[in-house]
């Protein structure tokens, strides 16, 4: 019995994942490439994607590299708060 062709999209999504981990090799040996034009600033540190592997970045005193778990959840929690702050505020201009 011959196997069924697979649909056309799980091509797609086998060669992204095979582009990523090609990518990521490059990252291995030469180290991350921050998209630097779209980084972004927290109100603590700043935060851009890896232009090669799309890992998330963030940059300290030594340079740029991938965040760990506490500094990632910080990021978030900050996102959260800024983003209620400004629904906040939002409100509080249609009420008066």
């Amino acid at each position: 019995m011959i196997a069924p062709a697979p649909r056309r999209g799980a091509w797609l999504r086998y060669l992204d994942r095979l582009e990523g981990v090609v990518l990521g090799l490059g990252c291995l040996v030469s180290g991350h490439k921050p998209d630097r034009p779209r980084a972004q600033y927290d109100g603590h540190t700043f935060w851009s994607w890896c232009t090669r592997c799309q890992t998330r970045l963030i940059r300290t005193s030594q340079g740029w590299r991938r965040p760990t778990a506490d500094e990632l959840a910080d990021h978030r929690l900050r996102a959260a708060l800024r983003s209620h702050h400004e629904a906040q505020a939002r409100l509080s201009e249609r009420g008066t």
